[in-house]
């Protein structure tokens, strides 16, 4: 049996279910609307025993050979959770407590899952440390845009250089009332910096690369499949290609990573302990090779289709050998 982790809405999940249904072979999901409840354990030198219930369905995870861990977590259901509206400080203490116990019933499966012999994917790694990161790949070789944070207008104006600002964190998205809010990498030109207040939240602020094409990467275990986007030819994509143009898309074509750029690649990835995600390059005018950022719960659709790479089938054929 295969166990996928994923979103309910995930596509690409999607696809490669798609691609198991066409095996014929046993898999079973974890997405945010399944009850998932800890049933029993047995613990030894020679032995262990975990069974949990996934909606109607009971497992042990000794049946399971391979894991994908897509994106989402999971969280045990529980039946004392009903009892938590008391006016009683000893209950509200006593509630609060099984609580605690509930979450380390969960971290336990939850490192389970990422010691598993066979898999794709780490719980643990599902959101990093952007700056860290960056930090990281600067030490590994890689350039970086100079990146900076701050506060006030008055250390923004001190950056002598074009820049653009992004969120800290992974973007966001939501809809309110049928309209979709997306965040987005945006130029800060002149204007912006003239109406900006003299105090503003910390933001992180990156020169603007002049550049020729853009590379997104989608890996997996020891497997990387670029690809190069040219989106600055348009003025709608030209500092965030997510600002699809859907009248004059970009051109998406597959790439060959210059050997260095890969190995450094791999490198960087072995140290974040990351065994999936979408990598995010950006190519200069004069061929220099700028890290970005690493998504360890990226999409690989847009990478996959375009590319004729195949990635879903190759990723289930990789858990089916497993």
């Amino acid at each position: 049996m295969i166990l996928i982790i994923t979103e309910e809405r995930d596509f690409v999940s999607q696809n490669v279910i798609d691609w198991l249904i066409f095996s014929k072979h046993d898999y079973l999901i974890i997405n945010q609307n399944s009850k998932v409840k800890f049933l029993k354990a047995e613990i030894s030198v020679n032995k262990l025993d975990l069974q949990i219930q996934i909606d109607s369905k009971i497992i042990n995870l000794s049946e399971v050979k391979s894991i994908w861990y897509r994106r989402h977590d999971f969280y045990l259901e529980h039946e004392y959770k009903n009892y938590s509206n008391s006016n009683s400080p000893i209950e509200d203490f006593i509630v609060d407590n099984l609580d605690a116990e509930v979450k380390d019933l969960e971290n336990y499966i939850r490192i389970l899952i990422n010691e598993f012999k066979y898999k794709i994917g780490d719980v643990k790694f599902s959101n990093i440390n952007k700056l860290n990161v960056l930090q990281k790949a600067k030490q590994i070789g890689f350039s970086i845009p100079s990146t900076f944070i701050c506060n006030t207008k008055k250390e923004l104006l001190k950056i002598d250089k074009d820049i653009i600002t992004k969120s800290i964190q992974e973007g966001i998205m939501f809809t309110h009332e049928n309209i979709n809010y997306t965040t987005y990498t945006e130029y800060v030109n002149e204007r912006a910096k003239s109406k900006l207040p003299d105090s503003f939240f910390h933001s992180l602020l990156q020169e603007k690369i002049n550049k020729k094409y853009e590379l997104r990467i989608f890996f997996y275990n020891d497997n990387y499949f670029p690809m190069a986007i040219f989106s600055q030819n348009d003025e709608q994509t030209k500092v965030d290609f997510r600002k699809y143009n859907l009248k004059i898309p970009n051109r998406f074509i597959p790439f060959s990573l210059p050997s260095i750029v890969l190995q450094k690649l791999k490198k960087l990835m072995d140290t974040l302990k990351l065994s999936t995600g979408s990598i995010d390059l950006v190519v200069d005018i004069n061929d220099v090779y700028y890290f970005l950022e690493v998504n360890p719960v990226g999409q690989f659709g847009m990478v996959s289709s375009p590319c004729n790479y195949n990635i879903e089938k190759k990723l289930v054929n990789t858990l089916l050998r497993n």
